[in-house]
């Protein structure tokens, strides 16, 4: 049990959709967000320094941090000494057991909960936070995927099971709690635990202590930083210093807003979404994790992706990946365009903005879908000279002359797929081929040609994404606020 406890498997390595250089922005999130005035006042009062004030952005809606002053490359923006950050644990214990920490610290230590309002009292209230612990049940079937699904589901029955005491091998649980001030303890509800570990996700840090062991902190202001793909600067725990400090990453004029990237991985939206409840603004967009290529080769057999393998001539531009993503794209209940619709409808808005934000990320999540198999289309059209004069040794599909009806290509290749489990996540293919619509992979030049093509040598299967399903390392020492899909 105390593998399934502490098991975090990354859902998929980030490789950008094809030819896309925009930066990424968040979309419509929570409610405003508390003033924070007064703790850029306690940060520097404690020996910080700040050249940012807290504003919303003019762009997004969100709180964050903007600079008072022309920065140049390397130049510190924000300091906030080490003592006035919180300690809350070792890196490696999952986000419920460090709630119970924080709140232990609440429970016992009153008088360090109090000196700490400046900051405490800048977070995000409980409704303004939504994350894999906090996930209203209601909303789940919205996502429209079954393997996210269970994934927030596991990550309720987790965050409950230490709230009950029952989870199993958990370094802290809400009974230790209960042992140690019976009275306040059971003032403490669930929701306040799953709001804590929300915080903790959304807004902790780790770095290395002294001693080498990777430690887990929640540092003011710093953390109001948003995310962006393409930051203009970065946070590191300075040692010389005794700070937390964020570095410019190029020269940033006045008034501009302060941005680092989280992880890798939170440009996609559906890990933003799970772990974070944002979503990127970039178009055309990114791929989803839940939607790159997996197999059923052996971890060490693993091959590395990059955004060129979606490009004319590179490994997964072929006709059975295009196949693939629209067998996906077909197994949605709603279409992009429907749920478009449902966002720009005037009558009967959606008004929720958990829930408006759910049906954005459906939209640009079949948008990259569509774009993805669009230009895989484009290049199986391309000229065959082309391909002629440049074959790519590690193509997957080799086309022929040899005839079969293109009907049974389809049907070939789905029933292949199910055979084998496919290239897609195992909660995925049990929605492959539920519809009976014809897939835009049958638009491909073996379709329009009209010819009743057949592949004569048979898909090699795909290798999985690098990181699809390994075991989830946490951040070197920079935003560490996302475990990935849990294993339970």
């Amino acid at each position: 049990m105390a593998r399934n406890f502490r098991c975090l498997v990354l859902v998929a390595a980030a490789i950008p959709l094809i030819g896309h250089t925009a930066a990424a922005k968040a979309l419509a999130r929570a409610p405003e967000l508390k003033p924070a005035d007064e703790l850029v006042d306690w940060v520097v009062k404690h020996g910080g320094k700040s050249d940012a004030i807290v504003d919303k952005s003019p762009n997004t809606g969100l709180r964050g941090l903007f600079v008072t002053n022309d920065i140049k490359k390397g130049d510190i923006v924000l300091s906030v000494p080490v003592n006035i950050s919180m300690d809350i644990g070792p890196a490696f214990w999952t986000h419920m057991e460090l709630a119970v920490s924080l709140l232990k610290v609440k429970l016992e230590h009153p008088a360090v909960w109090e000196g700490f309002q400046p900051y405490l009292s800048s977070l995000p209230g409980e409704e303004d936070v939504h994350t894999l612990f906090s996930f209203r049940k209601d909303l789940i079937p919205l996502l429209q995927d079954p393997e996210m699904e269970a994934f927030v589901k596991q990550g309720l029955e987790l965050t409950e099971s230490v709230f009950s005491g029952t989870a199993k091998d958990a370094a802290a649980t809400m009974a230790d709690l209960k042992e140690l001030k019976p009275k306040e303890a059971l003032q403490i509800t669930l929701g306040e635990l799953q709001y804590w570990a929300s915080i903790i996700e959304s807004y902790s840090f780790g770095a290395l202590k002294a001693n080498n062991e990777a430690w887990r902190y929640l540092v003011p202001l710093i953390g109001m930083v948003n995310h962006n793909e393409e930051p203009n600067a970065d946070v590191e725990m300075d040692e010389k210093l005794q700070a937390w400090v964020l570095t410019a990453l190029q020269d940033i004029r006045k008034g501009e807003e302060l941005t680092f990237q989280y992880r890798q991985e939170s440009n996609r939206n559906d890990i933003a979404l799970l772990h974070h409840f944002f979503l990127n603004e970039r178009r055309p967009a990114r791929l989803c994790a839940y939607d790159l290529p997996r197999a059923l080769q052996k971890a060490d057999a693993q091959e590395s992706f990059t955004d060129a393998d979606y490009a004319p001539g590179g490994r997964l531009c072929t006709l059975e990946e295009a196949m693939r993503l629209a067998t996906k794209l077909a197994s949605f209940p709603t279409t992009e365009s429907q749920d478009r619709a449902a966002l720009e409808r005037k009558r009967n808005p959606i008004k929720d903005w958990r829930e408006r934000t759910i049906v954005e990320f459906r939209m640009l999540r079949k948008e990259a879908l569509r774009l993805t198999i669009d230009a895989i289309k484009a290049a199986l059209q391309a000229p065959k000279k082309s391909a002629a004069a440049a074959p790519t040794p590690s193509a997957s599909v080799v086309i022929e002359d040899d005839e079969i009806p293109a009907d049974d290509v389809s049907k070939d290749k789905v029933s292949r797929d199910k055979a084998r489990g496919s290239a897609a996540p195992p909660a995925m293919s049990a929605g492959m081929g539920a519809r009976s619509t014809t897939s835009a992979a049958q638009q491909s030049e073996v379709v329009q040609r009209g010819a009743q093509k057949r592949v004569s040598k048979r898909p090699q299967v795909i290798v999985p994404m690098a990181d699809a399903d390994v075991g989830l390392q946490e951040p070197k020492f920079i935003k560490v606020n996302t475990p990935s899909h849990t294993e339970l």
